[in-house]
């Protein structure tokens, strides 16, 4: 089964960073073994848009779940096996007997998004899940940090076969995916977005994508590419301090108040 993901801004291209390149290798690994990997990073450095892309290239046999915050008690076993076609009534081991029932002999993906939510009853599901000799399933848990699943449920962490990190664009880097990621900001300034980065969108992509359409509409509107004029009127984006004119020593209102106070 293929999954969706986002579509990209009119005009852009994907950029396939190293987190990218290392998330999509690891997926394809779990594709051929039994184990868990584990997706960490700030919301909207990419870190579901890869693993998305990956299902959405590649006709695997994966689930996905999406995680709300909510889950008490078994209620994660009960949205695998409903996701699953079977029955979620029972206790737990009506539950597991379900799971093993309706996965049978396939080699299943269990995609967990916003996974650092799961409580500590859900992440014990997934050991016992994984330490399964007859169920060959494997995990994909994407998240914010999984410093706090690894403390509550020590147990988790030598289940977790492997690890990619997203972390916010900077410098050079950020520089070179942006101007790959879409031919308006690939002939812009770079000190300029530097500064825009810095200023409003710090490395995420997410934000980026969101910038990248107001700065386009400010630019139709100006009849012009990305420029000062057109930063400063979609973001509000400061001059360079170091282009800026150089204040005079004292305006003329100052030197009236020395000239009063002189005399």
């Amino acid at each position: 089964m293929k999954l969706k993901r986002p579509p990209l801004p009119p005009g852009a291209t994907l950029v396939k960073t190293p987190p990218y390149l290392l998330t999509q290798r690891a997926i394809r690994e779990l594709g051929r073994e039994r184990g868990a990997l584990t997706v960490s990073g700030s919301p909207g450095t990419g870190k579901t848009f890869t693993v998305d892309d990956y299902f959405a290239a590649h006709d695997s046999d994966v689930i996905k779940i999406h995680i709300p915050g909510t889950d008490r008690g078994y209620a994660f076993l009960r949205r695998v096996v409903r996701r699953l076609g079977g029955v979620d009534s029972g206790d737990v081991d009506d539950l597991l007997a379900e799971l093993t029932e309706t996965v049978g002999d396939r080699r299943l993906l269990i995609y967990v998004d916003e996974a650092h939510r799961l409580n500590i009853d859900s992440l014990r599901q997934i050991c016992f899940i994984r330490d399964q000799v007859d169920l060959d399933v494997s995990f994909i848990l994407v998240g914010s940090d999984f410093r706090r699943a690894y403390r509550i449920v020590p147990e988790l962490w030598s289940r977790v076969t492997h690890r990619t990190s997203f972390d916010p664009l900077e410098g050079d880097a950020l520089v070179a995916a942006l101007a790959a990621f879409h031919p308006f900001l690939r002939d812009a300034d770079p000190s300029l977005l530097r500064r825009i980065d810095e200023q409003h969108c710090r490395g995420n992509w997410r934000v980026w994508t969101l910038t990248l359409e107001k700065l386009q509409s400010r630019a139709r509107a100006f009849k012009s590419g990305l420029t000062e004029q057109v930063a400063a009127a979609a973001l509000g984006t400061s001059v360079d301090v170091q282009r800026a004119p150089a204040r005079p020593t004292g305006t003329p209102a100052r030197q009236g108040q020395r000239r009063k106070k002189a005399a």
